[in-house]
């Protein structure tokens, strides 16, 4: 925390916590109206989403105190939407994830930059720590993107019309 800038602390929760409530809040604009009708004529149709957390932001994590901040965010919002939401039959849960494979977890590669609001920022993590990343998860391995989405699905498929207000960690077995 003590290295941290405001510029640093700011970019994640805008990123992790006040884009998605953004977003949220738009779409409540429509759905409340459109639930309310449905509700009117007898029809029970149900909505859902899906947040995207972190095991960071459910058991914290060293050296992310901003990113960490953003993620737990979401999982209070996720639960606050599910208790307002439920009655409209809007479901709102949210997947935290663990390791999963994707360009910022793969190992570092100097040659592998994004730009981003004109700073330039190496994509990836030094092979030592995703070894060690790896030795924490019980599986053994970083998880795939399939196996991301995965936890996603379960989320939206008919058996889960009685689940709201949940947070599913994918993490290998990994809290």
């Amino acid at each position: 925390i003590q290295k941290m800038s405001d510029e640093q602390w700011y970019a994640m929760i805008d990123c992790h916590l006040t884009g998605p409530f953004r977003i949220l809040r738009a779409a409540s604009l429509y759905w409340r109206d459109w639930a309310k009708q449905e509700q009117a004529e007898g029809k029970r149709v149900i909505r859902r989403v899906v947040n995207t957390s972190s095991t960071s932001g459910v058991a914290g994590n060293a050296g992310q105190v901003n990113y960490s901040a953003g993620k737990m965010g979401i999982v209070g919002v996720t639960k606050t939407l599910a208790k307002e939401w439920g009655r409209l039959n809007i479901h709102v849960n949210a997947v935290a994830y663990g390791f999963i494979e994707t360009r910022l977890t793969a190992a570092k590669d100097k040659s592998q930059k994004e730009s981003v609001d004109g700073n330039v920022v190496e994509m990836g993590i030094p092979e030592q720590m995703r070894q060690f990343a790896m030795q924490m998860v019980p599986l053994g391995r970083a998880g795939t993107p399939e196996e991301a989405a995965g936890a996603v699905y379960l989320f939206c498929i008919p058996e889960s019309n009685y689940v709201t207000g949940q947070v599913l960690v994918c993490g290998g077995g990994r809290p």
